[in-house]
């Protein structure tokens, strides 16, 4: 397959997956509304910045140590095969402080995000099981990364849409016909990133995968490069997580540079092809 063609496939599959999670948010903010009128709406609202900065965080892990990977392997340097074990145990570690708040102090966030005590009575259910799960959410970003990256879009991309699926169905199954209200529309949300996780992990049964074939020890080197390679993706993700006018301020910034990002982005398939056309 020539460089074009990969280069399309990629991202088309890529956009694929997202317009998959963008459907599932629409239904999710339906579903809630239906559900909870004006207040569960306003929930939402304030639990989705809490819920960006975690894939802000997730997508700068899992798209930095993924992209090593590939440059790594690209060259046959035998250390790609540290990223994945690495990136998972970095995700881990990160998710801990949402853990412990979603654990102890869900009406403690609400609060600090501007909710009044009808928005935080409602919503400390929906808070704490979202963040409970904040390790599935980063770790299946890191995983769908490292599928795509190995060569696997088509996998990744049907993981997605299939969690994406699960969300909209077990939306509507968990807060009416069981009548879990918000607290079942948490939990479909939550236990989705674990469906996408079950079909990502199929490509590492594959005997022709380095990626996930070796456990290494944590290394802040790893941790440090990934970080630094993907920082964009923590930049792109962190505005909505921000009081409005600083939130306004990043995103014209990052308006401007919209034009030089896809000749970014060309450049750096081109350079990750050139070991092997070389060879």
């Amino acid at each position: 397959m020539n460089l074009t063609k990969q280069f399309f496939k990629y991202v088309s599959q890529n956009i694929f997956g997202l317009l998959g999670t963008s459907c599932y948010i629409l239904a999710d903010t339906y579903f809630i509304s239906q559900a909870a009128g004006t207040d569960g709406v306003t929930l939402l609202n304030l639990c989705l910045p809490v819920y960006n900065f975690i894939f802000a965080v997730g997508s700068m892990v899992g798209l930095g140590a993924a992209t090593r990977y590939a440059i790594l392997k690209a060259q046959g340097d035998e250390r790609c095969q540290r990223y994945f074990s690495n990136a998972i145990f970095c995700a881990c570690v990160l998710s801990v402080p949402f853990l412990l708040v979603g654990i102890f102090a869900p009406g403690g966030l609400l609060r600090l995000m501007g909710g009044d005590a009808g928005i935080m009575a409602l919503g400390i259910p929906y808070a704490r099981i979202f963040l409970m799960f904040t390790p599935f959410f980063m770790c299946n970003y890191i995983v769908s990364a490292f599928v795509r990256n190995d060569g696997d879009p088509s996998l990744a991309m049907v993981a997605t849409l299939s969690s994406s699926l699960f969300n909209v169905v077990f939306d509507y199954i968990f807060m009416f016909p069981m009548g879990l209200g918000l607290a079942g529309a948490a939990l479909a949300t939550a236990v989705s990133p674990i469906i996408s996780i079950s079909i990502c992990s199929r490509h590492f049964f594959k005997r022709r995968t380095a990626c996930g074939s070796c456990a290494s020890a944590p290394r802040q080197g790893c941790w440090a490069r990934a970080a630094s390679l993907a920082s964009p993706a923590l930049w792109v993700r962190c505005p909505p997580a921000l009081p409005p006018p600083y939130s306004t301020s990043c995103c014209w910034v990052w308006r401007a540079m919209w034009p030089w990002r896809p000749m970014a982005w060309w450049r750096t398939l081109r350079w990750w092809q050139r070991p092997s056309s070389t060879a």
